[in-house]
């Protein structure tokens, strides 16, 4: 998960460096705002998948763990592929 977030921020200043390279998402438009949510996120995802698999569920858990590395995997190839130009 977190691999995964630190690849979509690295893919996406990447992206960003590139001319007419831009930021869809209006809330992550500041780098300082992108950095603390790439921070952030993953952390109170794995805080709160901890507690689902003492508490609640381990599936919920894993696909929860699953669903945002995936997510976070899919952008940071499509960020990639913005950068490269293809």
């Amino acid at each position: 998960m977190y691999a995964a977030s630190a690849a979509d921020v690295v893919t996406t200043e990447w992206a960003l460096r590139r001319p007419g390279g831009y930021e869809r998402n209006p809330f992550m438009g500041d780098r300082s705002v992108r950095l603390a949510a790439h921070a952030a996120v993953p952390a109170v995802a794995w805080w709160t998948t901890e507690w689902l698999q003492r508490n609640r569920s381990r599936k919920a858990a894993l696909f929860l763990r699953i669903g945002i590395t995936a997510g976070y995997t899919f952008l940071a190839v499509h960020n990639a592929r913005v950068a490269r130009g293809s």
